[in-house]
């Protein structure tokens, strides 16, 4: 399929129409800043979601940045309303694992906000919030065909290529929206169960370490 924002908005169109009704607008840019800030900037309504074929300045938690990787990544950003503060962070990092493993990826997460397979992140999560707003940003960020990376990150982040799961990022957005939608609306129950099945524990080396630069 050309990689162009009027063939994503039509392919992404039809998945959102097949779906639960939760998402049922899409945006597709061909180059942005970050997501997270277009969404926002944009007023977009709960159930919007906004992807860019490039994204050039994501950022993570606390400000920190994330790598430009070009055309390689999925970044995209999901609009709800206000939801729960203390559940949203694991609706949105299970339904990540969820989409990754329905394509064949081994993974775990990393609370709070990172998908790894083994010790490496494939994945990251942001959530911000507005009450005011009665909104909920929900950012996602995948690492799709990359084949290397720069040596500071070589032992911290991994694609999904390296990994050996054949999928391109319309597919893992198409895996995304479907799992977001359905974890939004789990039980307590469920959440918890899946939550606890992906969970790494947390090591003192962790809890202690810096973060790993550009891919937060």
């Amino acid at each position: 399929m050309t990689t162009s924002p009027a063939t994503w908005e039509a392919h992404l169109a039809a998945v959102l129409s097949g779906g639960s009704g939760t998402f049922q607008r899409v945006v597709v840019l061909e180059r942005c800043r970050s997501t997270q800030d277009e969404a926002r900037s944009r007023s977009l309504p709960p159930g919007s979601v906004l992807l860019a074929i490039r994204q050039t300045h994501g950022r993570g938690r606390h400000g920190r940045a994330w790598l430009d990787t070009g055309s390689h990544g999925v970044a995209m950003t999901l609009v709800w309303g206000w939801f729960d503060p203390a559940r949203i962070g694991k609706v949105v990092a299970v339904a990540t694992a969820e989409a990754l493993a329905t394509l064949g990826a081994s993974v775990a997460i990393k609370a709070p906000n990172d998908i790894v397979a083994g010790t490496r992140k494939v994945a990251g999560i942001l959530v911000e919030q507005s009450r005011s707003d009665d909104r909920s940003w929900i950012g996602i960020g995948v690492n799709v065909s990359q084949d290397a990376w720069p040596p500071a990150l070589t032992d911290l982040a991994v694609s999904l290529h390296q990994l050996d799961v054949p999928a391109d990022r319309l597919a893992v957005i198409d895996a995304l929206i479907l799992e977001v939608a359905r974890w939004l609306e789990a039980t307590d129950t469920a959440l918890e169960r899946a939550w606890a099945r992906y969970l790494v524990p947390v090591r003192a080396s962790d809890a202690t370490a810096p973060p790993a630069p550009g891919i937060q």
